[in-house]
């Protein structure tokens, strides 16, 4: 049983590398689901052999008394496996949670991205809204007489966008 748990926890190592590499290449949902199934399958893993340590003490223990020392060597090489397997585990879960927060650190850098992205809009779009409020009012304004003006505010508006597309499209190449 426990040579099959050295490899179940080999498997999960492969299963957190690959998980690592998923998280640095794309992020998406299924990646999120995986990492929680990782996640609760290393806490079974955990609640499953914790309590099989003491057992095992306890067994030896006993067996002790009634063969007088004679299979101590196979308890002991028992409880080096065993122990060997709880820290493979408790390895494990650090390493899964390592890789839930690079995977929150990688949603945060792409979501201060788009709100980068927004704010600068908002801050171009804030020079023309003012502008077209003022346009907008039923007082007398300067140029509100030339018939080209809004054409002018028009123009104005769409080299506005233009150039933070441009330089958003700069950005998101660097």
């Amino acid at each position: 049983m426990l040579e099959k748990m050295f490899r179940v926890t080999l498997n999960v190592k492969r299963d957190i590398s690959a998980l690592e590499r998923q998280v640095f290449e794309k992020s998406s949902a299924p990646l999120v689901r995986n990492i929680l199934i990782k996640k609760r399958n290393i806490v079974v893993l955990k609640h499953m052999f914790q309590p099989q340590m003491s057992v095992l003490i306890g067994l030896e223990n006993h067996m002790k008394r009634l063969f007088d020392d004679e299979i101590e060597a196979y308890f002991e090489d028992l409880e080096d496996k065993l122990q060997k397997i709880i820290t493979d585990i408790a390895i494990l879960e650090e390493q899964i949670v390592w890789v839930e927060d690079a995977f929150k650190s990688m949603i945060d850098i792409q979501t201060n991205s788009i709100i980068k992205f927004l704010t600068i809009f908002s801050a171009f779009m804030l020079p023309l809204t003012l502008i077209t409020s003022f346009y907008g009012m039923n007082i007398d304004l300067p140029f509100q007489d030339t018939p080209y003006i809004a054409y002018a505010s028009m123009c104005i508006s769409v080299a506005i966008l233009w150039a933070v597309f441009l330089m958003f499209q700069r950005k998101r190449k660097i």
